[in-house]
């Protein structure tokens, strides 16, 4: 289970429509302000959840059984058993959309317990999770990359979210909001305009100079961000979901065929985009821009008033009919 592995089985698993339903309906639990744009739940034909469930609880299983240790710990096993906070936060979602407590319990208690940020004096550092954990090269199980991916903290604080309200769990919507704190000062930036922007990582790694700063647009998830304005009211994150969508354009116009880049370059000045020349970062469709498709098929589904535009289901279709484009977001 590699880190991109992890996200294949999280996809399929996500694709039977039960796991939709079950998403549409904690998402709408809650009163939520006009502007945050949250639809009713999802109805889905008639028999389709029923026919998916064998196939879902029997997939669960398989995954537990697998990949996640009875503490908690996720395994990857394809790449010398280490453990990541993708994975993690991963099998969070998993968790609280087959309804499992115990198995989000141990999962969270793991992570929380052993992907802690420290200080040189061994005091925690905030409340965002180190990223890689595992054998170090002097044989210790442990820290391996001590920086932050906040795909992996985003998506464990939508999980607890989602926790707190399908369980009943006050105690993990206070923990999400207090990650949410760290991820905002930590993990976004303001452009021009007073624009913000969600970056990969710490600003330290991402920024390697002024003005200048490297982005995924594979990490932006306009859901959460929605979401996390339900619970945070003292941070604009839906400032996020409008450069999400701009950044996703822009991002397309840069490929030759009209697809998202695995990595982009913006220019916080202008808020223009340009291709990365990094050869580890390269802006190229790939692994991560594959995940594009859920992040926004699953907003336009699940929070947007009206129905998805066909683009999230017809992705045979020619590239440019795939382009992403501001149609994107919820429609007006």
């Amino acid at each position: 289970m590699n880190h991109w592995l992890t996200f294949g089985s999280f996809i399929k698993f996500f694709q039977g429509s039960g796991c939709l339903v079950a998403i549409a309906l904690l998402l709408s639990s809650c009163n939520v302000a006009a502007k945050t744009a949250v639809a009713p739940p999802v109805v889905l034909p008639t028999g389709v959840a029923v026919a998916n469930q064998e196939i879902i609880q029997q997939s669960w299983q398989a995954y537990r059984q697998r990949f996640i240790q009875s503490d908690g710990r996720v395994i990857d096993r394809e790449a010398d058993n280490r453990t990541t906070s993708e994975g993690q936060a991963y099998a969070l979602l998993r968790s609280v959309l087959m309804d499992d407590r115990d198995t989000f319990e141990r999962v969270l208690n793991w992570s929380e317990n052993n992907l802690q940020r420290k200080q040189p004096d061994g005091s925690r550092r905030d409340r965002l999770w180190l990223w890689k954990w595992g054998l170090n090269e002097q044989g210790v199980w442990g820290a391996i990359d001590t920086n932050f991916a906040s795909d992996g903290d985003m998506d464990a604080m939508t999980a607890l979210i989602l926790a707190s309200r399908r369980w009943s769990r006050p105690d993990y919507l206070d923990l999400a909001r207090s990650k949410l704190q760290d991820l905002w000062t930590l993990s976004t930036i303001e452009g021009s305009q007073q624009q913000r922007y969600f970056l990969p990582g710490a600003k330290e790694v991402f920024q390697p100079q002024p003005g200048r700063v490297y982005l995924n647009p594979s990490y932006f998830a306009p859901y959460a961000f929605r979401l996390f304005a339900q619970v945070d009211p003292s941070h604009n994150w839906m400032a996020l979901v409008d450069s999400s969508y701009q950044v996703l354009d822009q991002s397309a116009q840069l490929s030759a065929v009209g697809l998202p880049s695995d990595w982009i370059v913006l220019d916080t000045a202008s808020g223009a985009v340009q291709p990365s020349q990094d050869a580890k970062l390269q802006s190229i469709y790939g692994f991560d821009a594959y995940r594009v498709w859920m992040a926004s098929g699953t907003g336009c589904r699940l929070i947007c008033r009206t129905a998805c535009p066909e683009i999230f289901t017809e992705l045979a279709a020619s590239a440019r009919e795939v382009a992403i484009t501001k149609s994107y977001s919820c429609p007006t």
